[in-house]
């Protein structure tokens, strides 16, 4: 398997040289459906953000500094363009039962986006929205990064970054909703035009001479 994920890692390397070199450096820029965060989701992604955390800090005590090339990687490929979000392969993981837990995450992760894939692959959809993330934050968790190929060094770690980043876009609607919603609630009354103060005087001064009309 490292050996596996050492010949790709130098084939994607050697393909961005050749890229760059042709076109100057590039970065794969794809359309995907844009995820969904209201103002009421902002704890959703605290839960989530905890459980992405927890599997990067497991990784991190059982192969600290990624020795032996073991934390969980996603390899993205974006040459077919009927893919959106690309075709995404995981490689390595401390166990195999880690890889599928991080996939179940990530496929409830992009539920909570209200993302949907044609085919069910909704952790493809995930890894897309947290590699287009990390290269807009210039992260140094993705590598061989080009246009048409990359990968993240830990999805889960780049995972639970995303994740805060999606807590404070929550946070952030969540206080402007709130924020519109107290400058509704304190606006002055308009108050009574002269028209209709003068109206009410004169009703008032009708029912104070006819008392038997006023109160039947």
């Amino acid at each position: 398997m490292d050996r596996l994920a050492a010949r790709w890692q130098g084939k994607l390397e050697a393909e961005a040289a050749a890229a760059e070199y042709r076109r100057g450096k590039n970065t794969p820029s794809h359309t995907a459906p844009k995820p969904q965060v209201g103002p009421s989701t902002a704890w959703n992604w605290e839960d989530v953000y905890q459980e992405f955390k927890a599997m990067a800090d497991e990784e991190a005590r059982v192969a600290p500094g990624n020795q032996g090339d073991r934390w969980l990687r996603g390899y993205v490929d974006y040459q077919d363009s009927k893919l959106e979000c690309g075709d995404w392969r995981l490689s390595g993981g401390i166990t195999e039962t880690f890889k599928a837990r991080f996939a179940v995450v990530a496929m409830n992760a992009a539920h909570a986006l209200q993302l949907v894939h044609p085919e069910g692959h909704h952790f493809h959809l995930w890894l897309h929205q947290v590699f287009q993330f990390l290269l807009r934050q210039k992260s140094n968790l993705l590598q061989a990064t080009y246009e048409t190929r990359g990968f993240i060094k830990s999805v889960c770690q780049g995972s639970a970054l995303y994740c805060q980043h999606l807590q404070v876009q929550a946070a952030g609607k969540r206080s402007a909703v709130e924020l519109a919603r107290s400058q509704r609630f304190n606006q002055p009354r308009s108050a009574p035009s002269s028209r209709t103060r003068e109206g009410l005087r004169r009703s008032s001064r009708r029912d104070s001479h006819n008392p038997a009309q006023a109160h039947p």
